[in-house]
């Protein structure tokens, strides 16, 4: 349980919450005019004021001449992928009015996409209210560094006799047990001479488990 060895992106659990795009866009067959979204709404009400996580999606579609009457799913690829994960360095403009101020202007910037919003403002939320906002747009995913097997690199793919650990840790207790037990017959002298007192109290445990019918788990 030594912090040294966790995985230092899920910090250990094996997994990780994630933005799911079946959360942003959950009703795929009507537009994103008419509310497809919850994280956009219905754009058809919204009007190019500063907020550019809709001003893009509009913004998007003007450049590309998208037909944002169409449902979700009948959009280009393209854009759909733009609009969800970003399109590059490629920057556009987008026109925005602020309400009763008249002001107005324009941003030109690269489109970022809803999934990269998302993880930025959850990673940047405090305390439980402000996190709420933003954990239905999110899934629970095995961690892409370590592949839910919660340890750093280095304490990955360290070996006792061409076992690594995690493997180990997938084991159930009686196969642990045959493990540790077959070890001794498998170490040279110089490695039983420093492992034999970890063995030993391993075989201890191990057995005490068994002996209490705890050997599934």
């Amino acid at each position: 349980n030594s912090p040294d060895g966790m995985c230092p992106d899920c910090n250990g659990l094996g997994r990780k919450l994630t933005v799911d795009p079946e959360r942003i866009v959950t009703e795929p067959t009507i537009s994103l005019l008419d509310g497809a979204s919850p994280w956009w709404g219905k754009l058809r009400q919204s009007k190019r004021t500063g907020n550019w996580m809709r001003g893009e999606v509009l913004a998007l579609a003007e450049h590309w001449k998208v037909d944002l009457e169409l449902p979700w799913n009948q959009l280009p690829q393209k854009f759909r992928d733009a609009v969800l994960y970003g399109a590059g360095d490629e920057k556009f403009s987008f026109t925005y009015e602020m309400g009763e101020s008249g002001r107005s202007g324009t941003i030109v910037r690269p489109v970022y996409g809803a999934v990269n919003h998302l993880t930025r403002l959850f990673n940047q939320s405090h305390g439980k209210s402000s996190m709420q906002a933003f954990l239905k747009f999110m899934t629970e995913q095995p961690c892409s560094t370590c592949q839910g097997e919660r340890l750093c690199a280095d304490a990955r793919f360290v070996t006792v006799n061409g076992t690594r650990y995690p493997e180990v840790a997938t084991m159930t207790v009686a196969q642990v047990q045959q493990w540790v037990a077959g070890l001794s017959e498998q170490l040279t002298a110089e490695q039983h001479a420093i492992a034999s007192e970890i063995l030993t109290e391993l075989e201890l445990r191990l057995r005490a488990m068994l002996k209490v019918g705890l050997h599934y788990l």
